[in-house]
């Protein structure tokens, strides 16, 4: 299942954006809490980079870094809460977990 499918079944509202600069621009435009990407992204930049204008822009933001393929070096991971390894087989399930153990 695709993981916006699952995480809209799991209660979540999802706003699903295909590059940075999509993502940017609902960013601009609605409050969220949390930013979910993918490292691997189309066009020229990657989920690390929104990661790290999020982080520099709304530092309220939560981010969520996922990937199958690349490990965050250590000068990454200051732009992100928190790191999945794909495969995530409960995305909704370590999101929530992640967001409650912020909050507490």
């Amino acid at each position: 299942m695709d993981v916006a499918d699952s995480l809209r079944a799991a209660g979540w509202d999802v706003v699903e954006a295909g590059t940075v600069g999509d993502a940017l621009t609902a960013l601009k435009t609605e409050s969220f809490d949390l930013v979910l990407t993918d490292v691997h992204l189309p066009g020229d930049l990657t989920g690390l980079d929104l990661a790290r204008i999020v982080t520099q822009t709304s530092p309220e933001v939560k981010v969520v870094v996922m990937s199958g393929q690349h490990v965050p070096a250590d000068d990454e991971t200051i732009f992100f809460q928190a790191f999945l390894s794909k495969p995530v087989f409960d995305v909704a399930g370590t999101l929530r977990r992640l967001v409650e153990s912020k909050n507490s």
